[in-house]
């Protein structure tokens, strides 16, 4: 089975991309709100949504809720674009993108304060490029902000390889991020033994020979090191939330 490379630079050299690509457009009062009213995270349909917030593509979910900086609504999407021109072997190339938009109520409207996005760019192969379900909103260090926790995959891949798993725990605008690669069965008696305890790739060795240095990866992320100033509690929950979705079943 030939294991395509490219899948991988992909995941270790770009999956930072929607912190670099993130913009503000606002500041908050920052009032803090009654406990009565506090938090209480709802999913919202589309036809919820007020008629100023705007969805690129295709809705993925979307959130509502109020804390420390007001009412909130917290939109993720997803879009696959045709590229102009074809890259690869005469055939067609499309490119995905993954999109998130921070709305804040602000004077009777919905403004967006924060906005982010990545991408799988020219794939002439299988394209993926999407959130997984999931989004979480919570107070995990109990001052007021939620925590807006969500994951993304992306692949372009002609073969039974693994995706990128790039994990997102954002707290009043700051990124906290682990970024690695999906576990795949890609052949009969494969165990899935992820854990807590052996998800970080941080300190292990690379492996010379291709496919053992992908099974040595699978499952995992680079390293820890973006929660190094994060409360205790942000990488325990990131943690048991990687192990969650590092699995992928073939057909998802």
């Amino acid at each position: 089975m030939k294991v395509y490379l490219f899948v991988l630079t992909i995941v270790f050299f770009s999956c930072n991309s929607s912190t670099n690509k993130d913009s503000q457009a606002g500041k908050s009062s920052g009032s803090v709100v009654s406990n009565v009213d506090f938090l209480k995270p709802q999913k919202i349909s589309r036809q919820e949504l007020p008629a100023e917030i705007t969805v690129y593509g295709t809705l993925n979910e979307a959130w509502k809720w109020t804390d420390s900086l007001g009412e909130n609504i917290f939109v993720l999407s997803h879009e696959v674009k045709k590229d102009v021109q074809p890259k690869e072997f005469d055939e067609e190339a499309e490119s995905g993108f993954v999109y998130t938009t921070h709305y804040l109520l602000k004077e009777g409207k919905y403004r967006a304060i924060r906005t982010s996005t990545d991408d799988q760019r020219s794939c002439s192969f299988d394209l993926l490029c999407d959130f997984i379900p999931g989004t979480t909103i919570t107070d995990l260090d109990n001052n007021g902000y939620a925590e807006i926790k969500f994951q993304y995959t992306k692949a372009c891949r002609s073969d039974v390889s693994p995706s990128a798993l790039t994990l997102v725990l954002r707290e009043n605008g700051k990124n906290y991020m682990l970024n690695g690669i999906r576990w795949i069965a890609f052949a009969e008696g494969m165990t899935f033994n992820i854990t807590e305890d052996n998800a970080n790739l941080e300190g292990t060795t690379q492996l010379k020979d291709e496919l053992a240095e992908m099974q040595r990866t699978m499952g995992k992320y680079e390293s820890e090191y973006q929660f190094s100033n994060a409360p205790p509690a942000f990488l325990i929950f990131a943690r048991k939330e990687w192990v969650k979705y590092a699995k992928e079943n073939m057909g998802d």
